[in-house]
């Protein structure tokens, strides 16, 4: 799965720095996408790397659960087992600690037991790998380690609160140009990660599709808001009103949402205005000027 399907990279640095040949860890993938059943055992495989030339790492494995946080996409990580929908007393992990050698990598297994009276819905955690090499900040004293992680959706299918609204869908009312910008707000008050799929049509003052924008598929955790910014990229309008109507499908459930606004190049019809009113004014030698062209008239 890609990142694009939700965007998180779980780097949890205690500090930002730059230090010559600095050990590096990390993780593939960035994110499990699965299903499960009550009462049944899933397996994931995640590689956990070495990226550095010429350090030996000493590598710790961790659970964690995530919380959403803001309307960006990113989550925090917390304590296991303080969140609603955490699996992490479900996981188990094989080894949970080991060395990996200058650009080794090596494959862990996350065993997930599902509990037999699991309630249908989405249920979340993370596994995180910390290294226990000290990296010094020079001329500061301070120390920091590396901790990355990968985190797991997991959904148990069957009747699931499914609650998923536009809470916002915006732009400009006036603009001079494009590309035009839009926000859109997703809010997810239900129980189950949803994922929405539409697009955005533009349509000009006569109701005729101008254009279409695909809306760009990003997971929504139970509990988040979610802000997608997408564009408009065309830079020259004319038609000087346009309504972008949004629509689209989550789970089986339809959205829209529309909003409209004006484009006005004034800029353009300024100069165009001003061309218009010198034409205007020496018509006379304009037409003078043809007469000799044509008839060698003086």
């Amino acid at each position: 799965m890609n990142f694009r399907n939700f965007f998180i990279l779980f780097v949890l640095l205690f500090c930002l720095f730059q230090l010559t040949h600095a050990a590096s860890i990390g993780v593939s993938p960035l994110i499990f996408e699965e299903k499960g059943e009550p009462g049944k055992k899933i397996e994931l495989f995640l590689k956990v790397y070495n990226g550095s030339k010429d350090k030996t790492l000493q590598v710790v494995m961790e659970k964690g659960d995530i919380e959403p946080t803001g309307d960006s996409g990113f989550v925090i990580v917390q304590t296991p087992g303080t969140q609603p929908a955490s699996l992490a007393s479900w996981a188990k992990i094989e080894p949970e600690t080991f060395t990996l050698a200058p650009k080794e990598e090596k494959t862990v297994k996350i065993i997930i037991d599902i509990p037999q009276n699991v309630s249908p819905g989405s249920y979340f955690g993370t596994v995180l790998a910390s290294t226990q090499n000290f990296e010094e900040i020079p001329s500061t004293g301070a120390k920091i380690v590396q901790r990355i992680g990968s985190l797991i959706l997991l959904e148990i299918p069957g009747i699931a609160k499914v609650n998923f609204k536009i809470q916002n869908f915006a732009t400009k009312k006036f603009w001079e140009k494009g590309p035009i910008n839009f926000e859109i707000l997703f809010e997810n008050s239900g129980n189950v990660v949803i994922k929405p799929k539409g697009e955005i049509k533009i349509k000009n003052i006569l109701g005729q599709t101008v254009d279409t924008i695909s809306l760009p598929e990003y997971n929504i955790l139970p509990g988040a808001k979610r802000k997608i910014e997408m564009s408009w990229s065309k830079k020259w309008l004319f038609q000087f009103y346009y309504r972008a109507i949004l629509e689209g499908q989550a789970r089986n459930l339809n959205f829209s949402s529309e909003i409209s606004f004006f484009v006005i190049p004034w800029k353009f019809y300024l100069v165009f205005l001003f061309l218009i009113i010198f034409l205007i004014l020496i018509r006379k030698r304009l037409i003078l000027a043809l007469k000799v062209l044509i008839k060698g008239e003086k």
